[in-house]
């Protein structure tokens, strides 16, 4: 994937040098896809780079490992030496080798904390491989490959052995078998082309010091090709320039390639010149809420401060008073009472309606008087 985003770039940006307007090969639509392809190499490169420094870290523990093992060891046999079937020692002779144990052990766990931290970051570095890899998907590499031939990193190199750098302006080559200490060479960028890196909004294409290092100033400089290192020393303060601001504008690229102090230095303009001042500031406008919370009225709040001092001295006054309770005697028996009287009033009622009856007149018969005896009483009523 790497190779195949590498050629399609490194393609485009050869049409480019060619033509200098990417208008004479490029539409919008087509441009914003190299972009794409851009942004998806450099974070294919930066996993790269991030896997083989983390190999390189792991070679260092490994190393380390077997290092505190045989020092462990050692030890060991050290102090199975001094003990063997002592019942006594005295502890000038035990004490430092158990500090020196102790020492080991605890290297060991730093070295596992380490291995357990590497692999948390794998983890994340693999779920990040499988979103470029959807992204991958996506792009359609064909229309700026078309007939070009895909090279590795390793092939791209031996390619462009034969062809030294020849020409860099006003800049200095140092070559391989004349320069002393070669290898050793801190590259800028991390040894991608300076050239490219610059008109390829922040392309990532390896360079090749085998064909001469360009120093310029006190920095050092691998280009792809003999013609990137020739356009690069027509004007290198401004190549240089340009490629600062670029990572200033993408901070992705600071922590990449060590740039902290460039860029501190850049932002201070302590680096740049008349012709080449760079924009460190701009004017930007920002809405916001006029009210982003509720609106809160506190009903104890003054303006004059001779209140709030009024306020803490009451309180200074209180703090030193103190609430007493007194009971006097036989105060408890008495107590409140209420009571509630109805006032009186006179009512009266209204029958649906009048009527009127007379009373019944009873009327009493005595009968069968003497000489029969046989007393009789009848009871009616009369109208």
């Amino acid at each position: 994937m790497v190779y195949r985003l590498t050629a399609a770039v490194d393609n485009s940006l050869l049409k480019l040098l060619d033509k200098k307007k990417k208008s004479v090969y490029f539409d919008d639509q087509k441009f914003d896809d190299l972009k794409l392809i851009i942004s998806t190499l450099t974070t294919c490169r930066q996993q790269e780079i991030y896997v083989r420094k983390t190999l390189s870290d792991l070679e260092n523990i490994e190393d380390e490992f077997k290092n505190l093992m045989e020092h462990l060891q050692s030890r060991l046999h050290k102090l199975h030496d001094t003990v063997k079937f002592r019942t006594a020692i005295p502890i000038v002779q035990v004490y430092p080798q158990f500090m020196d144990l102790t020492s080991i052990w605890m290297r060991l766990q730093d070295e596992v904390i380490v291995l357990n931290n590497i692999n948390k970051f794998f983890e994340q570095l693999n779920l990040l491989s499988i979103e470029n890899i959807k992204i991958y998907e996506e792009i359609r590499l064909e229309k700026f490959i078309k007939d070009s031939e895909i090279l590795s990193d390793a092939e791209r190199l031996e390619r462009s052995m034969g062809k030294l750098i020849n020409e860099c302006g006003d800049c200095v080559i140092l070559y391989p078998n004349t320069t002393k200490n070669f290898q050793d060479i801190q590259l800028e960028f991390l040894g991608f082309c300076a050239w490219t890196f610059v008109v390829g909004f922040g392309a990532l294409i390896p360079g090749n010091p085998n064909i001469g290092i360009v120093k310029w100033r006190t920095r050092y400089f691998a280009f792809s090709s003999d013609e990137a290192a020739k356009k690069f020393g027509e004007d290198p303060s401004r190549f240089m320039y340009e490629a600062l601001d670029f990572v200033r504008k993408n901070p992705e690229y600071i922590h990449l390639f060590h740039l902290h102090e460039d860029i501190g230095a850049l932002n201070n303009q302590e680096n740049t010149t008349q012709d080449y001042n760079l924009q460190v500031h701009q004017d930007q406008c920002v809405q916001t809420d006029t009210h982003i919370l509720e609106p809160y009225i506190d009903p104890d709040y003054h303006h004059s401060l001779w209140n709030h001092r009024y306020s803490a001295l009451k309180l200074a006054n209180i703090s030193t008073c103190m609430t007493k309770s007194t009971q006097t005697t036989i105060s408890y028996f008495k107590r409140s009472a209420s009571i509630q009287a109805s006032v009186p009033k006179s009512t009266s009622s209204q029958t649906v309606r009048d009527n009127e009856c007379n009373t019944t007149h009873f009327q009493t018969l005595i009968y069968n008087l003497p000489p029969k005896n046989q007393l009789q009483v009848i009871n009616y009523a009369s109208d």
